[in-house]
């Protein structure tokens, strides 16, 4: 680490250097004109091209280790980033294929006899409601009130018995 360190120290000195040199020699200095000579033609590189001529081997340079197929990692922020990045598709992979039982289970134990239930609670419920109102029907007799809970008794009951009949059709 202290090795990386100090060889970009002296990278970063370097380009300090080349760069007040430039800006020296542009402004203290006049260059003169160079109109007679053809502008500098540019320096091949071959970074993810294999040359297959001899002569151009020698300009082919090895291309940087970057990408989701790179095997080593340039050490600059964006490769670590790449290699972290990398890792943790690796680490969620690996996690996925897991079985984790407490995702498998359900959430309460007997939400299965809950569902099952449900239809034969609904029966119950409509047959309740029917023996209630028969039972009022029964006190109102009783007492002598009939004429106008009566009414409404049997309302609630005829309503109660046809939607029981509905259910068992259905």
């Amino acid at each position: 680490m202290e090795d990386q360190a100090r060889k970009r120290k002296e990278r970063l000195a370097a380009l300090r250097k080349a760069k007040t040199k430039a800006s020296d020699s542009t402004n203290g200095e006049e260059q003169p004109e160079e109109q007679d000579e053809a502008p500098a033609k540019p320096t091949l590189r071959f970074r993810n091209y294999e040359p297959v001529s001899e002569d151009l081997q020698p300009l082919k340079q090895d291309a940087p280790a970057v990408g989701p197929n790179a095997k080593e990692v340039v050490e600059t922020v964006e490769g670590q980033v790449e290699q972290f990045a990398r890792e943790a598709l690796e680490a969620e992979q690996q996690r996925s294929k897991e079985v984790d039982l407490f995702n498998l289970a359900p959430k309460k134990p007997n939400w299965d006899l809950k569902r099952d239930l449900e239809k034969k609670t609904e029966k119950l419920e409509r047959r309740t409601q029917a023996a209630i109102a028969d039972i009022i029907r029964e006190r109102l007799r009783q007492e002598g009130n009939v004429s106008e809970m009566a009414g409404a008794a049997d309302a609630a009951r005829t309503a109660a018995a046809d939607s029981d009949d509905e259910m068992e059709d259905a």
